[in-house]
């Protein structure tokens, strides 16, 4: 990952990541899962769901099932409560990529076109603007040049301006 980041002007290195990843199945790291309620119920929900779906049981139908069975059994009982369409939205639709691209490059797409849109229309209305103005002095410019030519009709006949 180190390579991701720019180095900065200063630094000796670039900046440096180090995660590590922990089995949480059951029977893997266990002291860990009991020092946090929610991390055990996690466990718990999805130890309960794999067993339905390895049973026979339909996927969805574990899912539901280990849903229903946590909240009987207080298991992540307030958060399931609140968020179990998410949950089950999100463990059993499956993650299209391609899909996910689409819609970010689409919606990046309409991101740039309204933006051109409201830049082409700020242009349009400077220059609104501009055909206003120069069409007040086309029309000031016309005004002076008949009073030039009357002038001028004056001056041809020999009759005297009006001061």
């Amino acid at each position: 990952m180190s390579e991701s980041f720019a180095k900065l002007p200063g630094s000796t290195s670039p900046l440096e990541l180090v995660v590590t990843a922990y089995n949480i199945n059951p029977g893997h790291n266990e002291d860990i899962v009991r020092k946090d309620e929610n991390l055990h119920g996690y466990v718990t929900f999805v130890s309960k769901a794999r067993t339905y779906e390895q049973s026979g049981m339909e996927f969805t139908k574990a899912v539901e099932r280990a849903i229903k069975e946590c909240i009987d059994e207080d298991i992540l009982k307030e958060f399931l409560e609140d968020n179990a369409s998410e949950v089950f939205n999100m463990l059993v639709q499956e993650w299209d990529w391609d899909k996910y691209w689409e819609t970010v490059a689409r919606n990046s797409k309409e991101e740039e076109s309204q933006k051109w849109q409201a830049a082409l229309a700020g242009k349009d209305a400077a220059l609104a603007g501009k055909d206003a103005a120069l069409a007040g002095k086309d029309a000031a410019l016309a005004e002076q040049a008949a009073e030039i030519a009357a002038l001028k009709a004056l001056l041809e006949s020999g009759a005297k301006p009006k001061q």
